[in-house]
């Protein structure tokens, strides 16, 4: 790995080891696929209209929302309105573009664990372990959505987007999956290319900004808490809102040098 990918790598292990808790790993000794059928992930049967009903969901939102605890977010991206393409942003003086790459709205259809760490003796370096290793301190979910409705930079909106999903070492990695891959009208709000996985997003805030629509249409971002949500959104409740917002002219946000924010 190159010495900027460790760096990398060895910051989101350092968020996700406290954040995993003091669980017992459940998880199987083989790596674990998950993938959606029309009866729900795995044969089971379709996921109730309020997800987080399903044990496996809930679970999900709860160890993502425990990673949100110990890491802190951009300070100039407060809301889902900063992460569409109309926003734009200026660093150091630079021509304003956009800095994410957007939010996407469809079903999950493939979850699969992609890679797993743990931490070197001193606490120094992250050291790849085998993917169902009982010695990961924390591992990473490749997830595949089938888009339905997209607000992204790119010219053409794409008809499928993978996102990395990071988990603790102890956190059951079937449960994630199935969790995952029951989200049938899943949104994720999306910043970078993954270090580790260049060809896979990074979920906004702490990767924690996966979410669903619910059956009254309102979005919802679970592992975020209350408080956290409602500024999260703000007036941006609706996959029609977010039409709206997208669709609007935004003060640009610009970064100078000392960090200072500002918005004109």
């Amino acid at each position: 790995m190159t010495q900027m990918r460790v760096a990398a790598l060895l910051m989101l292990v350092l968020v996700m080891v406290p954040a995993c808790g003091d669980q017992t790993d459940s998880s199987a000794t083989e790596p674990v696929v998950g993938s959606s059928t029309s009866d729900g992930p795995a044969g089971q049967a379709a996921a109730s209209e309020d997800p987080l009903k399903e044990p496996e969901v809930a679970a999900l939102f709860e160890e993502l929302n425990r990673r949100t605890q110990v890491a802190s977010t951009a300070s100039f991206a407060s809301s889902i309105a900063d992460y569409l393409p109309s926003q734009l942003i200026s660093r150091d003086g630079a021509d304003p573009q956009p800095w994410a790459f957007g939010v996407a709205s469809g079903s999950i259809s493939d979850a699969k664990v992609t890679f797993a760490a743990r931490l070197g003796a001193e606490n120094d370096r992250v050291e790849e372990v085998p993917l169902d290793s009982a010695e990961a301190d924390w591992r990473l979910i490749t997830a595949t959505m089938s888009v339905t409705r997209a607000w992204v930079t790119t010219d053409v909106p794409p008809e499928r987007v993978t996102f990395v999903v990071p988990i603790g070492g102890a956190f059951d990695q079937r449960e994630a999956i199935e969790g995952l891959i029951s989200l049938d009208d899943a949104i994720v709000v999306l910043t970078n290319a993954d270090d580790s996985d260049p060809s896979s997003w990074r979920l906004a805030r702490v990767d924690s900004a996966l979410g669903f629509v619910a059956a009254s249409g309102e979005l919802r971002f679970p592992a975020l808490s209350a408080g956290e949500e409602r500024e999260f959104l703000g007036d941006v409740t609706t996959l029609e809102r977010i039409d709206d917002a997208a669709s609007r002219t935004r003060p640009v946000i610009y970064i100078d040098r000392d960090g200072t924010v500002t918005r004109k």
